[in-house]
């Protein structure tokens, strides 16, 4: 890997991405647990030389058209799972700024309690779990 390129997805990543731990109920009643990592840009270039410094996790979606029309058209980096998740943390944790160095634990603890058995069937789709640290 390239610590320089590294370096700048991470400095990319701090000023505008996100990492998210969502749960969503299925038709079935079970639960999804869907872990993204998330970058938004009017620019594609952008999201896929982040891709690029990353080994080529993760995909390129879009574009995507805003709701007003003299908006440019939206395009997002986006990988999913927690595996994704808690490798492109590695990589990039050396260059993260300590709000995303705090949204990666939570993302990473909240990861820990779903797969421990914590009961999380109370929550609605689309809701985000909070746990209180011990």
């Amino acid at each position: 890997m390239d610590r320089e390129a590294l370096a700048w997805a991470a400095g990319s990543f701090d000023g505008e991405g996100c990492f998210h731990f969502l749960i969503r109920h299925r038709s079935d009643g079970a639960l999804d647990r869907v872990t993204q990592v998330r970058i938004t840009q009017a620019d594609p270039e952008v999201l896929l030389r982040f891709k690029d410094a990353l080994g080529g996790l993760g995909a390129v979606y879009g574009p995507y058209n805003r709701r007003r029309s003299n908006w440019s058209p939206q395009w997002q980096y986006a990988a999913y799972g927690f595996h994704q998740a808690q490798a492109i943390i590695a990589m990039i944790w050396p260059w993260l700024g300590s709000v995303k160095r705090e949204q990666a634990r939570e993302v990473l603890i909240q990861n820990r309690h779903i797969f421990h058995g914590n009961r999380v069937d109370h929550l609605r789709s689309g809701q985000y779990p909070r746990f209180v640290r011990r």
